[in-house]
């Protein structure tokens, strides 16, 4: 496993999922109920003996539709190590949502984190107390 670091985890290298790093990781505990990232699982070949990641051809995929072939390119234009044998892995990566917000449209912290309630927290499940606490003028982290 490939921990939020981004380091093998050898104790464990069996599992199969990777968290990309996300410092104080509110997203990968599931805190908050809204995030700026979008999380994207996908499949990806890894070697079936040493569990390592195998580096393959997008280009080469995308044409023909064979991992094998892929494997093939990928091995022509960077060295890896391969048993031979390859299997799949899912792999679970955080991508930013930035809609595209230029600096001049773009919100700033205390749009959301003020009385306005701009993004409706009760309607995304926040009681009360919480929204009191995200949309405190007192917080300096919102101005």
């Amino acid at each position: 496993m490939i921990n939020r670091k981004g380091r093998r985890d050898e104790k464990d290298p069996d599992k199969a999922s990777y968290h990309a790093s996300v410092s104080n990781s509110v997203l990968l505990r599931h805190v908050s109920k809204i995030t700026a990232f979008k999380p994207l699982k996908t499949v990806a070949p890894r070697d079936a003996t040493t569990k390592k990641l195998l580096f393959m051809n997008l280009g080469v995929l995308f044409k023909t539709g064979s991992v094998d072939q892929a494997l093939a390119k990928g091995f022509e234009q960077k060295k890896q190590d391969y048993s031979g044998k390859w299997e799949p892995t899912t792999l679970t990566g955080y991508f930013i949502l930035s809609h595209d917000i230029t600096k001049t449209k773009a919100l700033t912290c205390a749009d959301c984190h003020s009385a306005k309630d701009y993004i409706e927290l009760n309607k995304l499940g926040y009681g009360p107390d919480r929204i009191k606490q995200l949309t405190s003028q007192n917080d300096k982290r919102y101005r």
